[in-house]
């Protein structure tokens, strides 16, 4: 329920649950659905325009996903992340954590379809022609390819 509330775009409603669920999870020890309502934590934060608050939470949250073997979902992540460093000109960044992405996902071993969109990104980045557009359709692909495997990463038109 709390995802929805942050997708209609009421963070305040979206934050209470989070928090709650935060808690539940952290009693009964469910480290990923604890991560899973930072993550949501971290979105109300952007959605309310605390965007270094939000930044800060988003790369903790790629990192515990990462050391709990959820790479699909830490890669997510960061790329919201990227999101918001391109929104406070920090976009030098994104090449080389890009880079780090596209290596941690090789070395695993994981869907070739979400290396292509991580690479998309690093290449962009290092052409300087990084843009919010190809940020979000990284992002919503991503978050529906360890579900639909069998989909291929396609950049957004360049405008």
């Amino acid at each position: 329920m709390a995802w929805a509330y942050q997708a209609s775009g009421d963070p305040l409603s979206a934050e209470e649950l989070f928090l709650t669920a935060r808690i539940g999870f952290a009693e009964v020890d469910f480290l990923s659905d604890v991560t899973c309502c930072d993550w949501g934590l971290a979105l109300v934060a952007r959605d309310l325009g605390n965007h270094r608050e939000a930044l800060a939470q988003l790369l903790a949250v790629s990192a515990s996903f990462a050391e709990q073997k959820i790479l699909v979902d830490s890669a997510t992540a960061m790329v919201e992340a990227f999101e918001i460093m391109l929104a406070l000109d920090q976009a030098d960044d994104i090449e080389r954590l890009a880079t780090g992405l596209v290596a941690t996902l090789t070395e695993a071993g994981r869907m070739e379809s979400a290396l292509t969109a991580l690479a998309y990104i690093k290449e962009a980045a290092a052409r300087k022609s990084i843009t919010p557009e190809i940020l979000r359709a990284a992002s919503t692909f991503l978050r529906s390819v360890e579900r639909h495997r069998d989909l291929v990463f396609v950049p957004p038109p360049v405008s």
